[in-house]
């Protein structure tokens, strides 16, 4: 029986959530004093989240630090069989032969008292950190795409390890920018955009940084003739993206209006692939300002639209699939417009709770496209979408060079060396 077996068949419902979190703060510590058993480094990749999108952006780097460090023990721990499946399948066959994958399960009361909360607090991820806590305080280094991970070292007492932070997004909404992230060892930044807004925040610092660029790019092709073709006709393919957050979300407000729009529209094709969160629960809450929103259902009618395409949570939501395959950009908040513009194309965005989103840094993104405050206006603004080329053509080839840098096709290898160098 392996120390994760055992460690889950320990924890029981009577334990109590609190006593078990206390248990493994005190456990963690003295786990952390113990000495290892060997000398050899070791380098842990922890993804918790109960969602896939983060896996594609460390994938990558795991396929190069394998090929690159041979000497080095590389262990994943991911939440779940079907992330670990999916994980797997985004690693190279030699990644997959000399990498560890520790899934980490989920406790029934665990799964069932998140869901009595609304989700409203992580309670699978922090149980994943209780059951990980003595493989992962045997680690040099832990590398993570959420900050989740960081109470190994601020509450469970993790003190000889090296934390990094990898993100998993260029955007601009505040939530990239958590003061939380000081606390890492260590943070991996894509490019100069990122990095001088970090560092004018006061969340990083000289030398706690490494620019690295964008490695879930070295996971995908973006050769023309590989894209993918939905539709059986040539007309214009929109992606519509909406986020998951209730205060910057255009789907609470506008979704079934847009989805409607398009339905009569036959003249252009739609992709309805919203960030993968947005289905995966039912209720969402926002931080700032303080606020719960219910997600209603996708009506079927609109699954049956011959020039609509949904997908509410595929391996295509995560792998910049739909992001290759559109002409025409429709979101809000998410980042996955950076991915968009790599190659730059138009984009509208939806205001639908009517910010004042100008000179304001959360929105940058919004000065790539149209901004529209009500879906009435898209049909009038798709008919006019050429005006692109004169105005926002320019201003997307600026943000990519300030987002990613020029290695887009090294990032992976520059994120591995940043770690290798961490190691040494």
């Amino acid at each position: 029986m392996t120390i994760l077996e055992a460690e889950a068949l320990s924890y029981r419902p009577a334990t109590g959530s609190v006593a078990l979190f206390d248990a493994a703060v005190r456990d963690a510590r003295a786990y952390d004093s113990e000495t290892r058993t060997d000398t050899g480094r070791r380098i842990a990749f922890f993804l918790a989240h109960e969602q896939p999108h983060q896996i594609p952006h460390c994938a990558p780097i795991v396929n190069e630090l394998s090929r690159s460090a041979r000497n080095i023990d590389i262990q994943i721990f991911v939440l779940g069989e079907a992330n670990a499946d999916l994980m797997e399948g985004f690693l190279s066959p030699s990644a997959r032969k000399a990498v560890q994958i520790t899934t980490l399960p989920t406790s029934h009361w665990v799964a069932a008292l998140e869901m009595l909360i609304g989700q409203a607090a992580p309670l699978r991820r922090i149980e994943s950190l209780i059951r990980a806590r003595r493989s992962l305080s045997q680690m040099d280094v832990i590398v993570g795409p959420a900050t989740t991970f960081l109470m190994l070292k601020t509450h469970f007492g993790l003190r000889n390890t090296k934390f990094v932070y990898t993100g998993h997004g260029t955007g601009d909404r505040a939530v990239g920018f958590k003061r939380v992230i000081k606390k890492f060892d260590h943070v991996f930044v894509a490019g100069e955009k990122v990095k001088d807004r970090m560092l004018g925040e006061g969340i990083i610092r000289e030398g706690q940084y490494s620019i690295v660029g964008y490695p879930k790019f070295s996971a995908v092709s973006f050769d023309e003739d590989e894209k993918l073709k939905l539709f059986n006709n040539n007309n214009p393919v929109i992606l519509y993206n909406p986020h998951f957050d209730p205060n910057h979300s255009s789907w609470y407000r506008h979704g079934a209006q847009v989805l409607e729009l398009f339905s009569k529209l036959s003249q252009y094709n739609l992709i309805f692939a919203p960030h993968v969160m947005l289905f995966s629960r039912r209720v969402h809450a926002g931080v700032n300002p303080l606020g719960i929103r219910w997600r209603k259902s996708l009506k079927d009618r609109f699954k049956d639209c011959a020039n609509i395409h949904v997908d509410t949570g595929s391996r295509r939501s995560i792998d910049m699939t739909y992001t290759r395959a559109a002409d025409i950009y429709l979101g809000d908040g998410s980042s996955q417009v950076y991915e968009f513009i790599a190659r730059p194309r138009p984009c509208i965005f939806l205001n639908s709770h009517k910010i004042v989103w100008k000179n304001n840094a959360n929105f940058a993104h919004w000065n790539f496209g149209q901004v529209l405050n009500d879906p009435s206006q898209l049909e009038d603004t798709l008919e006019n979408i050429a005006c692109f080329e004169t105005i926002y053509r320019s201003r997307q080839e600026s943000a990519v060079q300030k987002t990613f840098g020029e290695n887009i096709d090294q990032s992976a290898k520059l994120a591995a060396n940043a770690l290798l160098n961490l190691l040494a």
